[in-house]
């Protein structure tokens, strides 16, 4: 048993419950549905060349440096 399984079957058994029952699991996924959307900032709402383009001006006024690559192994 890890140490997850540990601290839950603790917290479950200090409120007397399983994390079976199907009210309180229908309560969660309801809750889980309906929660908003995080916010998320202007910039990262543009086309991706956009936000690539940003990032680069991002970096180089932080005296950073970007190098573009064909593909994620570098070749």
């Amino acid at each position: 048993m890890s140490a997850r399984d540990l601290i839950f079957g603790s917290i479950r058994r200090s409120l007397g419950v399983s994390g079976k029952e199907a009210p309180r699991r229908k309560a969660v996924s309801d809750r889980l549905a309906q929660h908003p959307a995080g916010i998320v900032p202007a910039r990262g709402q543009i086309a991706a060349q956009q936000r690539v383009a940003l990032f680069r001006t991002m970096v180089e006024a932080a005296n950073g440096s970007v190098e573009e690559i064909a593909d994620a192994a570098g070749e």
